[in-house]
This record gives structure tokens, sequence and C-alpha cells, in this order.
């Protein structure tokens, strides 16, 4: 569990470090990058819980 923590993290970070990148200013961010970096965030957030949920079974 505390790898799948570290992956959300290094996501967030990344995210956040682009953010910062475009200087916080939502509009003038490129809308296809941020929509692949949270699609692939939310990607892997299902993979990892699902990974979990059938480990566990």
């Amino acid at each position: 569990m505390m790898k799948q923590l570290l992956i959300q993290l290094i996501w967030i970070v990344i995210m956040i470090s682009y953010f910062i990148y475009c200087d916080l200013d939502i509009f003038k961010l490129n809308g296809v990058i941020t929509t692949i970096l949270l699609g692939l965030w939310v990607l892997g957030t299902a993979m990892m819980i699902t990974l979990y949920r059938t480990k566990r079974m």
C-alpha cells in the first residue's frame, strides 16, 4: 500500500509543478495536457484500487 501512496504523491507533485509552471492560470493551461494528466491519474488510481481488491480476496 505504501508504494501506491508514493505513486499518488508523485502524480500530485507533477500536476502541481505543471500548474506552477503555467503560473497557476487555469485559463492559460493547455487543455490536452491537463486532460491527459488527470486521465492518467484517475486511471492509475482505479487500477491500483482494483489490484488491491483482487489481491485481498
